[in-house]
């Protein structure tokens, strides 16, 4: 009986084992300018998602307009998508092209 009690605590105290770690999703933002037409604050949001896997990670890049009067969007542009499914296969979203700001700039009314 000694020897399966100390067996049986080590049992109960051990922590579960899981197969998947928990989503972990981070947001970065950058602030990239104040100003322009219409006194807009324009911030660059990295977001990266591990999509609940130790070796699957995407990341998105956005580039947004806020209002500087109400802190709302304004406008959003998808700049990229990356997801890397590990060390021999990454994939870039080819749809998002990348975004100048010059040319984000004038477009706006």
């Amino acid at each position: 009986m000694r020897l399966f009690s100390p067996l049986i605590i080590a049992l109960l105290a051990a922590p579960p084992a899981q197969a998947t770690p928990p989503q972990v999703v981070s947001v970065d933002e950058t602030l990239i300018s104040v100003g322009g037409p219409g006194d807009f604050i324009f911030v660059l949001r990295e977001l990266n998602d591990n999509i609940g896997s130790y070796s699957r990670l995407q990341t998105d890049t956005v580039l947004i307009a806020r209002s500087k009067e109400t802190n709302r969007y304004v406008y959003l542009w998808p700049i990229s998508r990356t997801l890397d499914n590990g060390p021999d296969h990454v994939e870039n979203d080819t749809v998002m092209a990348p975004v100048s700001m010059f040319i984000t700039l004038q477009a706006l009314p």
